[in-house]
C-alpha cells in the first residue's frame, strides 16, 4: 500500500481546512464523471484513456462572485503504455479551487493532488504484453495545477470541465463531471441574472401580445417654432410638411405590416400623459388628427415605441435577485455603443433589455444633417425613399419569433 499514515494525516488536515471555509452554510455536492489522464512514466507522457471518478465537493462563498471549492474524490486513472498494455492507478484525488462566478458560468483555478493506493500494469484478456513486470512504475503521486470552467445546468446541478497539468511530474488530466448539490444555499430557489433576463423578457412579450403598443410620433415643434421666431417661415413650413409626410408613412407602414399586437399612435408632446396613464384625447387617427373616440380598455397593459438612440442594455436586478417594480435597482449593463433604431419601451419610456427583441435598426448614425433646416434623419431617409414597410415587417417578425420561443 502506497497510502501511508502521513498521507492519511494530510487528508485529515485537508478536510479540517475545508471546515474552516465552510462555516457559513456551504453547499455540498455529490460528484461523478470521467477522467482522461495522460499519465507519466520515465518522464514520458502516455496516451489518455477514459476512467471514472466519484466523490464529494464543498462550496463556500468567499466574497462577491468568488467561491472556494474543496473536493475529495476516489479516482481511477488509466493510460495506454503499449498497444496491448495499460497503466492503471487508483487512489484519492484532492482539489482546492478558487471559482469566479460569471452568471451561470464559473472560471476555475486551483490545485489538485493525486495520492494513489495502487499503480500497476493492466493487460486485458487475450492480450499478451511485451513489458517487463518488474519495471518500477513509481507511485504516480503528484501535484497539478488546475484550470477549467463550470456551468449551472439547473438550481441543483452543475457541469464542470477542468484541465490539470503536472507540477511534480509530466502527467495531465482532463476531468468532466456532474455535481448534484444538496443542503446549504442549494435550498434557495434563486435565478441567475441571465435566467432572470430570459424570464422577464418572455413575460413582457406575452403581455405585449395581449396588450397595446403606443407609438410615439415626433412633431419637431420646438424646432419649427424656433425657425418661425427667427423668420425662417418658408423653411419651417418645409420641415413641418416633411415631418407630417414621415409620420403618415409610419402610420401607413404599421397599419400594413404590424400584426403582432394592437397599436395606437400619439404625438410626442403627449408623452407625460402616457407616463401618468392619462390616455384621454391623445390618440391619432389615420389622418394624424386627435380622435377622442379612440380609447384604451381599462387596465390595459401598454408598451411604448418610437425612433430613438439605443441606450446601454440594462436590467434592474434587486438585492433579492427578483425583477420587480418600484424597488431601488442595481444596474447590470452592456457596452456604451449606441445607434438610432425603432425601439420598444415600457409605459415609462424605459428601454427594454435582451433577450427581448427590443429594437430594429433602421439607419446608421453616419447620416448628414441638413445645415439649413437642421432636420433629424427622418426627412433625409424619406427623400431616399426608405422602405418603412420592410422595416416594420422585420420588427413584427422578430417579435413573433420571440413570442413563439417564449411559449416553451
Amino acid at each position: 500500500m502506497i497510502l501511508t499514515f502521513k498521507k492519511l494525516l494530510s487528508i485529515i488536515c485537508f478536510l479540517l481546512s475545508i471546515n474552516s471555509f465552510a462555516q457559513f452554510n456551504p453547499d455540498f455536492s455529490l460528484t461523478a464523471g470521467a477522467n482522461f489522464p495522460a499519465l507519466s512514466l520515465n518522464d514520458s507522457r502516455l496516451s489518455p484513456l477514459s476512467s471514472p471518478f466519484v466523490g464529494v465537493q464543498i462550496n463556500e462563498g468567499l466574497f462577491r462572485n468568488y467561491n472556494i471549492q474543496s473536493s475529495f474524490f476516489w479516482t481511477r486513472k488509466r493510460s495506454r503504455f503499449l498497444s496491448t498494455t495499460d497503466i492503471v492507478q487508483e487512489g484519492i484525488e484532492l482539489q482546492l479551487v478558487l471559482q469566479k462566478q460569471l452568471d451561470d458560468f464559473s472560471l476555475n483555478l486551483g490545485f489538485t493532488a493525486d495520492l494513489n493506493t495502487t499503480r500497476n500494469f493492466k493487460t486485458g484478456p487475450n492480450r499478451k504484453g511485451t513489458y517487463d513486470p518488474s519495471q518500477d512504475l513509481g507511485n504516480g503521486n503528484g501535484l497539478l495545477i488546475l484550470l477549467g470552467s463550470g456551468f449551472k445546468v439547473s438550481n441543483n446541478l452543475d457541469l464542470n470541465i477542468n484541465y490539470a497539468a503536472g507540477v511534480t511530474n509530466k502527467s495531465s488530466n482532463i476531468q468532466i463531471g456532474i455535481a448534484h448539490r444538496f443542503g446549504g444555499n442549494s435550498k434557495k430557489k434563486t435565478l441567475s441574472i441571465r435566467k432572470q433576463r430570459v424570464w422577464a423578457s418572455k413575460s413582457k412579450v406575452k403581455k405585449l401580445k395581449d396588450g397595446t403598443l403606443l407609438f410615439r410620433l415626433q412633431t419637431l415643434q420646438p424646432k419649427i417654432d424656433a425657425m418661425k421666431k427667427a423668420g425662417l417661415i418658408e423653411e419651417s413650413e418645409k420641415v413641418e410638411k416633411e415631418q407630417r409626410e414621415l409620420n403618415l408613412g409610419l402610420v401607413k407602414a404599421f397599419k400594413a405590416a404590424y400584426k403582432f399586437s394592437n397599436v395606437l399612435f400619439f404625438y410626442s408632446h403627449s408623452s407625460n400623459q402616457v407616463r401618468n396613464k392619462n390616455f384621454s384625447n391623445i390618440f391619432l387617427n389615420d389622418s394624424l388628427e386627435v380622435d377622442s373616440s379612440i380609447t384604451l380598455p381599462k387596465r390595459e397593459v401598454v408598451f411604448t415605441a418610437g425612433f430613438k438612440n439605443i441606450e446601454r442594455d440594462t436590467i434592474k436586478i434587486f438585492q433579492s435577485n427578483d425583477i420587480r417594480e418600484n424597488f431601488e435597482p442595481i444596474y447590470y449593463g452592456g457596452t456604451d455603443y449606441t445607434f438610432t433604431a425603432l425601439v420598444i419601451m415600457d409605459d415609462q419610456f424605459q428601454q427594454l433589455f435582451r433577450p427581448f427583441p427590443y429594437y430594429t435598426r433602421v439607419a446608421s448614425t453616419s447620416y448628414n444633417l441638413n445645415t439649413t433646416t437642421k432636420i433629424f434623419f427622418y426627412g433625409l431617409l424619406w427623400r431616399k425613399k426608405y422602405n418603412f414597410i420592410e422595416g416594420v415587417k422585420r420588427f413584427d417578425r422578430r417579435l413573433s419569433t420571440f413570442y413563439n420561443y417564449a411559449q416553451y
